[in-house]
């Protein structure tokens, strides 16, 4: 939460020259994510509940990224980029 403010206030604050956005991802397959075989079950929990059905990757966090540090995102700033799959939703 402190990050998600944080990230408003300077948007406030630096603007209108510098855009501060923020991207939240959730669980994303790493292999430290992939390590421990205990964490199986959290995985496969965490997939039955996103709505699309899997568990994001290091390249949807990347790429939204990259989009925000595009002219494609010129009108944006002070937001939560949340890279979740829909798992924010439940």
């Amino acid at each position: 939460a402190a990050i998600c403010q944080l990230t408003k206030n300077l948007a406030l604050e630096l603007s209108p020259n510098i855009r501060v956005n923020c991207v939240a991802p959730s669980y994303i397959d790493t292999p430290m994510t992939r390590r421990d075989k205990e964490k199986d079950a959290v995985r496969n929990a965490l997939v039955a509940n996103y709505p699309l059905k899997r568990i994001g990757y290091v390249e949807d966090t990347t790429n939204a990224i990259l989009f925000l540090l595009s002219e494609k995102s010129s009108f944006i700033t002070g937001e939560i980029l949340r890279v979740s799959g829909g798992g924010h939703l439940r």
